[in-house]
């Protein structure tokens, strides 16, 4: 008996093709339209079209095989140009922040040139008065940063 039903499915395997690829036929209608069905024309007279086989297995595989390669080129210059727009992304902020130091490296020093001596503020809440040392330090990092932060 299993060899009675192996040699069905054998059989079915065979022959499931075969049904599976239905006629196809033409036929021009009475308002000029061309029509194409798997059954002919009842009152026009119909072609059988011929349907050429389809690819074989092995041109199949290497159909999706082109096809993968296509999709992982594809994925991989989405993920390169992903990765330029956010090279460029933080590019831009960081030369944001530079322009932003240099100001302000450019005020503090403006500030410290035209007013001296200043009061400042201490961690604490206080305020105590800078001396010249403090002063002229704090104009050679006011320099330090332009140099750095203003090319």
């Amino acid at each position: 008996m299993p060899n009675h039903r192996l040699r069905l499915a054998a059989l079915v395997a065979v022959l499931l093709p075969a049904a599976v690829a239905a006629d196809v036929y033409r036929w021009v209608d009475e308002n000029g339209v061309t029509v194409y069905s798997q059954w002919p024309a009842p009152t026009a007279e119909a072609v059988r079209v011929e349907t050429p086989p389809g690819p074989s297995e092995a041109a199949q595989a290497a159909a999706e095989a082109r096809l993968q390669q296509q999709r992982e080129q594809l994925q991989d210059a989405a993920d390169a140009r992903s990765a330029a727009a956010e090279e460029r992304a933080q590019s831009a902020a960081l030369a944001q922040q530079r322009s932003e130091n240099c100001a302000k490296a450019r005020q503090n020093l403006e500030t410290l040139q035209n007013l001296g001596p200043r009061m400042v503020r201490k961690p604490d809440g206080s305020y105590v008065r800078m001396t010249q040392d403090e002063v002229a330090a704090a104009m050679r990092t006011a320099r330090e940063q332009i140099d750095e932060y203003c090319q």
